[in-house]
C-alpha cells in the first residue's frame, strides 16, 4: 500500500516520496510500540500483576493480563480498519496511475535525449577531433 500511495503522490506532485512514506511507517510502528508499553504496564500494575520470576499472581491479575493482550489489540485493529473506509485507491485506479506515470516517464526520457550540438564537426570515424 505504501508503494501505491507513493505512486499517487508522485503523479500528483511530480516528486518521489517513497522513502519518506516508508520512514513514516517505521516511525509510526515504533511510536505504537512505545504507547503500548505506556498503556499496558500501568493497567497491569493496577490489576496487581507481578512479572517477577516465580511470582504468584491472583486470578484477577491473570485475568487483567489476558484482557490487556486480548481486547486491546482487537480494539486497536478495529480502529485501524475504520481508518481505511476513506481509502479509494483500488486496483483499477492504481493501474491508471501507473499507466500515467509510465507515459510521463517515457515522454521525459525522449525529451532528455542528447542531440548533437550544431556546428560541431567530428573527426574521422565519427569521433570528436582531438586537441
Amino acid at each position: 500500500m505504501v508503494a501505491d500511495i507513493s505512486d499517487q503522490i508522485r503523479l500528483e506532485t511530480g516528486q518521489n516520496q517513497a522513502g519518506l512514506l516508508y520512514a513514516l511507517v517505521t516511525v509510526t510502528q515504533k511510536f505504537g510500540s512505545s504507547i503500548t508499553v505506556a498503556i499496558v504496564f500501568p493497567i497491569l500494575a493496577a490489576v496487581g500483576y507481578n512479572a517477577k520470576d516465580e511470582a504468584v499472581n491472583t486470578e484477577a491479575a491473570i485475568r487483567g493480563l489476558e484482557m490487556c493482550y486480548l481486547f486491546a489489540p482487537i480494539i486497536l485493529v478495529l480502529v485501524g480498519g475504520a481508518l481505511f473506509f476513506g481509502y479509494k485507491l483500488d486496483k483499477d485506479r492504481h493501474a491508471d496511475i501507473r499507466r500515467q506515470l509510465d507515459d510521463r516517464d517515457a515522454a521525459l526520457t525522449e525529451a532528455l535525449e542528447v542531440e548533437p550540438l550544431a556546428g560541431l564537426s567530428t573527426g574521422p570515424g565519427g569521433t570528436a577531433p582531438v586537441r
